[in-house]
């Protein structure tokens, strides 16, 4: 993380990530409503619902697990 913040400061045009992929941080004209357009264009299907509730069930577990090794944080 440390050397992330020395290359941003150094050079604004790369960071650590785009000198490994070879690639450089461009300026965007888009605005804050540009995300919420796109996902109002996205169609929910039975796939979609499916994703959710497997993510939701994955969740329950992962918390079920760590309640019981008493690593349970919140």
């Amino acid at each position: 993380m440390a050397l992330e913040v020395l290359l941003l400061a150094g050079g604004r045009q790369k960071r650590l990530g785009d000198f490994v992929a070879g690639t450089h941080v461009v300026s965007s004209n888009t605005t804050t409503r540009s995300w919420w357009q796109d996902l109002t264009t996205y169609r929910v299907t039975s796939y979609t619902i499916y994703t959710l509730l497997a993510t939701l069930c994955y969740l329950l577990l992962l918390r079920g697990l760590t309640s019981w090794m008493g690593l349970e944080t919140f």
